[in-house]
C-alpha cells in the first residue's frame, strides 16, 4: 500500500511538472531576422524627423521596416524612385 501511494504521488508530480513546463514554453514567431545585405538599387535614404538625404546607404527594405532606428525612413533609387 505504501509503495502504491508513493508511486501515485510521484506520478502526480511528473504530470504536474509537465503541465507547468508546457505552459512556460513560448514560441516567439513574431521576431524577424533581416539579411545584412545592401539593396543594389538603393542610392539614398531619407529619414524623419529632419527628412535629410543620406547618400551611399547600405540598407534593404527588411531593415527599413523592422529596425526601430530606421522607422519612418524610405529608400530611393538613383532616379528618385521610391523603393520602400
Amino acid at each position: 500500500m505504501v509503495a502504491f501511494n508513493k508511486a501515485c504521488f510521484f506520478a502526480f508530480f511528473i504530470v504536474f511538472g509537465i503541465l507547468i513546463l508546457e505552459n512556460e514554453v513560448e514560441v516567439k514567431a513574431d521576431h524577424v531576422y533581416c539579411i545584412d545585405e545592401c539593396d543594389p538599387q538603393a542610392a539614398y535614404m531619407i529619414c524623419p524627423p529632419h527628412n535629410e538625404r543620406t547618400d551611399g546607404v547600405c540598407k534593404n527594405c527588411c531593415q527599413i521596416k523592422y529596425f526601430p532606428e530606421l522607422q519612418g525612413c524610405h529608400l530611393f533609387s538613383a532616379n528618385d524612385t521610391l523603393i520602400c
